[in-house]
């Protein structure tokens, strides 16, 4: 059993290294060879040649709460009042317009609660204040309050962010998909009584570049027409029917007309590379030559709309991009995105049911660990709350329990951890200590659970509330990222402490070691496993660093998520989970009930074995002293001791504040009906002539419940090496005529 593990570390690295290859190899395959893509304004590199822009993000002025609101004396966009009422068919409002207005409005001292408020997503919001400071400008110089925003399309998303604010800065396409799932008025609106915020409500003024149409400096123009045909009209040229059933990106697709869908001007080109700091090209050919391609293959005579023509062709927030399922749950819901879960939960079932129908969760292996054995449900709970769906239902707080929960169940081995060491060493320091109650009181299963359970949840609520970040981030992923780096950390945490500990505790007993060989202080010295459990964290290290790899190398994460390597790696780190927690130990003890099942001893064979054996006697003392049950064997040997018929007062009293007493030494673990007639004992001694009683009267009382709890004992240690060693010998000595 001890050899088989001993190579598991091994084969998990092998399968894991398999796996991470495979996925790599995945990450790397590419269908064609691509000449234009599609990269975000941040992402571009050195020698890129820009060809198009797919999308601008865009100023969003709600005129409910601005133009609707101004005062004739001051308004903060007269300007663009009087150029939005001209009769001028070519009317647009652009990047050049906000600009001017910003210069004019410059150093402009307004009163408090005037000043217009823009909200920004947190990953645009470094590419809004570049573009000011390329225009010379800085935003705490200007009239407007910049804030950064969250935009959530879960269903309990609390408030509407676009009512907070008087214009946001998005890109359309996510302007166009949030707006209707924020569609519901909050504040009544000041020209019409509708109950929806539209897009009509909001004037759009494209600012900056920020889905680009690249060709990258490795790629040269294909020969393949047809290829590059394709490519173009799929990234600049993408258009969908516009219709209800997919308002929001035919709503996204109309604003792309006020920059000449996907055209863009060299000013812009230039305000690409001061954002980005790369040194781009720039090649209008591609837009040029497919343009009329594009615009009679849909029947339109021109690629550049005014902003009349614009806000007319939007559609209402009625028609919402899920239909009449307003919450988007049917979105959310995607059973292949979660499949993994279900391996997991299948080991998690076996687990448990293991635990019970072998009456394993009995023996003192998992009871001495109190709440160990039952925490893989909190890991089942964790992993339950990392499914998709969860996360998109309502991700703050899923993200928030799960912080936790996995931080209690931290806490919780922690503490039994600490506990068992404690527990170990407990008759050394009441040996030595004045406060020995006190110590024996905290040795207790209730101060135990009290600990492990109630003290250990309270500050896992208390290190878990920097997780409070997380319903102010600006973004799922962010929120998400942020609790994965919060697990890691916990987890690499506890199997730093894990290694400590063992480390600490080869070392004091290295000659132990020397002596009797590793698998006796494994096993043998450690009869619930505790210190082959803290090994076995060290592999969740090798687990945990494999998936952060898998987050953090570029194009391995969605080939891991694809390929379904992620789900595996979770599993990985569930199967690694649930051994340390108690499937390690559950697997020796039903190997060992299996090896062992008629090897049972009775009362009168055991005590003629350990009256004939000093040296099973011994062995077992010292069995009993690793498995915390030594008072058995102490209280055991003194009444061996007894020789007399009768039994002396002081002798009694003695018992009873060594072995019997609440608290005691060496309390002995005895039936309420027993320790009642000890005392009866005690007090009919009390009042006797001699101040004494007969031995045998003793022995009735304690001595069968002593023998069943030596037994239990005796039963773990007949499936030990050291006992089989042992039993060997004694063999031999019999076959050879030495006993």
């Amino acid at each position: 059993m001890a050899t088989h593990a001993t190579h598991t570390p091994l084969i998990l690295l092998l399968l894991v290294s398999l796996l991470l290859t495979h996925v790599w190899a995945i990450s790397q395959q590419t269908p064609y060879a691509a000449v234009l893509s599609s990269s975000s304004l941040r992402k571009l590199s050195n020698g890129d040649t820009l060809v198009g822009v797919h999308t601008f993000l865009t100023l969003f002025v709600w005129k409910d709460r601005v133009f609707n609101n101004v005062s004739t004396s001051n308004s903060f966009f007269s300007d663009w009042l009087d150029k939005l009422n001209s009769s001028s068919s070519a009317i647009v409002l652009t990047r050049d317009d906000f600009i001017q207005l910003m210069m004019k409005k410059k150093g402009e001292i307004t009163q408090v609660g005037t000043s217009i408020k823009i909200g920004i997503e947190n990953h645009n919001f470094a590419s809004f204040n570049e573009m000011l400071k390329f225009h010379n400008l800085t935003s705490d110089t200007l009239p407007i309050t910049v804030r950064k925003m969250r935009v959530w399309s879960e269903p309990c998303r609390i408030g509407n962010v676009f009512e907070q604010h008087d214009a946001v800065v998005m890109d359309p396409y996510d302007f166009a998909f949030y707006l209707r799932t924020y569609r519901d008025r909050t504040q009544q609106s000041t020209t019409a009584s509708q109950n929806y915020l539209n897009t009509n409500d909001f004037i759009p003024i494209p600012l900056i570049p920020n889905t680009l149409i690249v060709k990258s400096a490795k790629n040269t123009w294909s020969d393949n027409t047809n290829l590059l045909q394709n490519q173009t009209m799929g990234l600049m040229f993408d258009y969908a029917d516009m219709t209800c059933l997919n308002a929001d990106v035919a709503d996204a697709q109309t604003y792309r007309f006020l920059t000449g869908y996907s055209n863009f001007t060299q000013q812009d080109a230039e305000l690409v590379r001061y954002i980005s700091r790369k040194a781009i090209s720039y090649d209008w050919r591609v837009y040029n030559h497919y343009m009329p391609l594009f615009l009679a293959s849909h029947n339109l005579t021109s690629p550049n709309w005014n902003l009349n023509a614009v806000v007319s062709s939007l559609f209402p927030s009625t028609c919402h991009p899920c239909g009449t399922d307003t919450l988007c749950l049917s979105k959310i819901f995607r059973p292949e995105t979660d499949s993994g879960i279900f391996p997991q939960f299948i080991i998690f079932i076996l687990y448990f049911v293991l635990l019970f129908a072998t009456g394993s969760y009995k023996i003192p292996a998992f009871k001495r660990r109190l709440l160990v054995p039952y925490t893989p449900l909190l890991l089942f709970i964790v992993f339950l709350m990392f499914c998709n769906f969860l996360v998109r239902l309502c991700s703050p707080i899923f993200h928030f329990v799960s912080m936790i929960i996995y931080t209690w169940f931290f806490l919780i081995y922690f503490f039994s951890v600490v506990r068992f060491y404690y527990l170990r060493n407990l008759y050394t320091f009441i040996s030595k200590s004045r406060h020995k109650k006190l110590l024996k009181i905290l040795a207790t299963n209730r101060v135990g659970l009290f600990i492990t359970g109630f003290l250990s949840f309270m500050m896992s609520v208390v290190f878990s509330s920097i997780g409070i970040y997380i319903f102010f981030g600006n973004s799922i992923e962010e929120t998400n990222t942020f609790r994965v780096i919060f697990l890691f950390v916990i987890i690499i945490l506890g199997s730093i402490l894990a290694l400590i500990a063992i480390s600490f505790d080869i070392f004091v007993n290295r000659k132990k070691i020397r002596q009797k060989g590793l698998f006796t202080f494994l096993l043998f010295d450690d009869p619930f496993y505790v210190r082959i459990d803290l090994i076995s964290i060290s592999l969740v290290i090798i687990v945990a660093i494999l998936v952060i790899l898998g987050n953090t190398i570029p194009g391995l994460a969605e080939a891991a998520t694809s390929g379904g390597a992620s789900a595996i790696l979770n599993t990985v780190l569930c199967i690694c989970c649930v051994m340390f927690c108690g499937g390690t130990t559950l697997t020796i003890e039903i190997v060992k009930k299996l090896r062992n099942r008629n090897a049972k001893k009775t009362s009168t064979e055991l005590q003629d074995l350990l009256a004939e054996n000093i040296d099973l006697l011994e062995l077992l003392k010292e069995y009993a002293s690793k498995e915390f049950s030594i008072e058995n064997i102490e209280l055991f040997s003194l009444l061996k001791s007894i020789k007399s018929e009768t039994v002396s007062l002081s002798q009694l009293e003695d018992i009873e504040k060594d072995f019997i007493a609440n608290f005691s030494k060496y309390e002995i673990n005895l039936p309420s009906s027993t320790k009642h007639h000890f005392y009866k004992l005690l007090e009919e001694c009390r009042n006797a002539n001699l101040q004494q009683v007969s031995t045998q009267k003793l022995f009735d009382v304690i001595w069968n419940e002593l023998i069943i709890n030596i037994l239990d004992t005796f039963g773990r240690l007949e499936q030990t090496a050291q006992y089989k060693e042992w039993l060997s010998i004694k063999t031999m000595q019999e076959n050879r005529g030495l006993k």
